[in-house]
């Protein structure tokens, strides 16, 4: 039996690869491309540790699991040097970190922290022409401003929308916000109003005791929740992203989250954070709980990309746990490029309908 891609990245993502001959990646973080169109970003990990190896025979580079060897690409993250702290590409997904601090191996911990001042920030008036020359390397079809360390009244989302407005005017893409909640639920009304189409809250964990032990913010566990659950009456179904963290909680936790938040309408992003490991069958169910769950409320997910350094609900709609149908170039570029104008074009015809102008 072939052994899905999507496994593959599962184990890549939670528990790094082995290099021991491919020296020259040891170095730092590569992307690692199969030939069914999955791809994924990985950090190398010691030699003793992980259940795959990357093996490098006569120039080409394969990828060990088991009793199996997997042809693969390697090759560097698309970024530019001097926004490297700023600007970060997954998949077919941008994310911008205007108030810098950017890290695509996200740290549920490290993020819940308030973001520290005098830092310095994305320049707004070269920052189009400085990222122009990514769109020509990949067709990217979202773009995500991240800024989840902020403890101000909006969640950090004020300080994104010069940036949102730049985006849309010169790039035909869905633009997405990963933030912080607000205090105040018309924050998430005006965030909608000003051109953001995905809308992303990270919750950490659903048990609250849980996230309690990990954060120690009651306050913000509560705003979160009601975040979400505002959000939803506000973004078009399946636009509304939760994140939690596989591994801070029992698995019976996660998956009464995945259930509730999917009910609603909310898409959970399960993310992994190898400083709490979950044995790879649990994982495993995670994920199948969380493809059959969407399958059954019939959420549309063409909105959802592929990212590198997560396993997204729309890569497990394609990719079933039992069969995996191989098809080259899974995530073809013209006719993703196409749905995705068809869905931006939907999304700014219902924002024109339901929202006034916002100066």
């Amino acid at each position: 039996m072939v052994t899905p891609p999507f496994l593959l990245k599962l184990i890549a993502i939670s528990q790094g690869i082995q290099t021991p001959e491919a020296v020259e990646f040891r170095k730092k973080p590569k992307i690692i491309r199969m030939p069914q169109g999955v791809q994924f970003l990985v950090k190398p990990v010691e030699e003793k540790d992980g259940l795959l190896r990357l093996n490098r025979i006569k120039g080409e580079y394969y990828l060990e699991y088991l009793d199996e060897n997997f042809p693969v690409k390697i090759q560097d993250p698309y970024f530019i040097d001097k926004l490297s702290n700023f600007v970060i590409a997954s998949g077919s997904s941008l994310f911008i970190f205007p108030c810098g601090g950017g890290e695509i191996f996200f740290s549920p911990i490290k993020n819940t922290e308030p973001a520290k001042k005098n830092i310095p920030r994305l320049n707004i008036d070269t920052f189009v022409d400085e990222i122009k020359p990514l769109f020509k390397k990949s067709d990217f079809d979202t773009v995500f401003f991240v800024n989840t360390g902020s403890a101000e009244e909006d969640g950090g989302v004020f300080k994104l929308q010069p940036f949102i407005r730049l985006i849309s005017k010169n790039f035909r893409v869905l633009i997405g916000a990963r933030v912080s909640p607000p205090m105040r639920k018309e924050w998430i009304d005006w965030t909608y109003a000003i051109g953001v189409d995905i809308i992303w809250y990270d919750l950490l964990c659903y048990n609250k005791s849980h996230y309690l032990k990990h954060s120690g913010d009651k306050r913000k566990y509560e705003l979160t929740i009601e975040a979400l659950l505002h959000a939803i009456t506000v973004f078009p179904k399946g636009c509304v992203l939760a994140g939690l963290f596989a591994g801070l909680e029992p698995i019976e936790d996660t998956i009464e989250g995945i259930e509730f938040f999917i009910s609603k309408g909310i898409i959970p992003i399960l993310e992994i954070d190898p400083s709490f490991p979950l044995p790879l069958k649990q994982l495993l169910s995670l994920y199948e709980k969380l493809a059959k769950t969407i399958k059954k409320h019939r959420i549309n997910l063409n909105h959802i990309g592929n990212m590198d350094h997560i396993l997204t609900p729309a890569e497990l709609s394609k990719l079933t746990l039992r069969k995996i149908k191989v098809k080259e170039n899974l995530y073809n570029a013209i006719s993703r490029k196409l749905l995705s104008s068809a869905i931006r074009n939907m999304y700014k015809i219902r924002r024109n309908l339901i929202v006034r102008e916002v100066k």
